[in-house]
């Protein structure tokens, strides 16, 4: 069986070749479809066809599926000019979020955006392109037939719009390679962890703002090294009228650097109302922090419903949410994580999906 994999340039990738690279019975070819001068995360991935045409198009007209990885707006573009081929579509978040017309924002990242949507953005609303993007949108996902994303829960809103959908149990394990290295908190471990990048969604303030009303007196570490960087420039000037010890980790740092000030953080607060952060949740909650996720996310509804000891952020209300977690705790969250997100659970979802798809009737 061979599979054709469209990429993208992200730190996702990597995982791709990790997973379906292992399973001897299906032959693998990889094709990037974005057209850059400089790639960040491709650079040295000789496997890799990139956009042109005549290298990739052997491949894509004699395989059995074409897996999407990610639905932007190239990819949506190949699938309405070749709607023939069978498709799976591995769901990052970000690329069925706007299908499902969440609300993602508090208050303080919704003026900034209105505050912040720039004259292009007006200009595309105002012509129509973006209902045509999501018209395009919408009839690229009629031509699929297995979906993958994130969370089942978000497979089942999706699919009450599509109907024609299958679901498959897949996800790009970004946390397995960590999990493996059994890392644990330090035995003086005083600090929190907010977020996980400058994007808007993660809204930051209102949880500061709460913690400024507490009087929190710990470190606080906010990761900004990447995301909007407006967002990011316009949160760090706000913060600095807030009475708390903040960090806000604006530049990348390496693997270890970042791992040693995670060790030191005993409470993780996610207040994301989407799906996101996953790796950052599954690692700290492996680690033995205690780890805060907004309600509305599908992340906490899926952590409580798998038995791990999980918190709302909304019942932040006073200090004792500083305390640390209980050593059985600890071992519940790590059972539930490894259950899903180590390698052995990675590896075994990926046979599966293989296997899934030797058995469909399209091939």
């Amino acid at each position: 069986m061979k599979f054709v994999h469209l990429v993208i340039d992200n730190k996702f990738t990597e995982n791709i070749f990790n997973t379906f690279g292992k399973i001897s019975y299906i032959e693998n070819f990889y094709v990037c479809l974005e057209k850059k001068c400089d790639y960040k995360f491709l650079k040295t991935v000789s496997q890799i066809i990139l956009y042109e045409r005549t290298k990739y198009i052997e491949h894509v007209n004699h395989c059995d599926y074409v897996f999407i990885h990610s639905l932007n707006t190239v990819h949506v573009k190949f699938i309405l000019e070749n709607p023939s081929l069978n498709y799976v579509w591995i769901g990052m978040g970000y690329d069925y979020y706007d299908l499902m017309q969440k609300d993602l924002y508090y208050t303080y990242s919704k003026k900034w955006l209105t505050s912040n949507k720039g004259i292009k953005a007006r200009i595309k609303s105002i012509i129509g392109l973006n209902f045509f993007r999501r018209n395009n949108k919408r009839k690229a996902v009629s031509k699929i037939k297995y979906f993958a994303p994130v969370l089942f829960s978000e497979f089942c809103i999706v699919n009450k719009i599509f109907h024609s959908l299958e679901f498959l149990s897949w996800n790009y394990g970004m946390s397995a390679s960590i999990l493996a290295k059994n890392i644990k908190l330090s035995s003086t471990a005083n600090s929190l962890l907010l977020g996980n990048s400058a994007d808007p969604c993660n809204n930051h303030f209102e949880i500061l703002l709460k913690l400024s009303e507490l009087n929190f007196s710990g470190k606080i570490y906010i990761p900004l090294s990447y995301g909007n960087e407006r967002y990011k420039n316009e949160l760090l000037r706000d913060l600095a009228h807030l009475n708390l010890d903040i960090v806000p980790l604006v530049d990348y740092v390496s693997k270890d650097e970042y791992f040693n000030i995670l060790k030191e953080c005993k409470v993780v607060i996610m207040n994301h109302t989407r799906q996101q952060a996953g790796s950052n949740i599954a690692v700290m909650l492996s680690m033995g922090a205690k780890v805060y996720i907004n309600s509305e996310s599908p992340f906490y509804d899926f952590y409580l419903s798998e038995g791990a000891f999980v918190y709302d952020t909304k019942n932040i209300k006073d200090i004792s949410f500083f305390e640390t977690l209980d050593d059985e705790l600890v071992d519940v969250n790590l059972a539930v994580v490894n259950r899903h997100f180590s390698s052995k659970a990675i590896l075994d979802k990926t046979e599966k999906v293989c296997q899934v798809l030797m058995a469909s009737d399209v091939v």
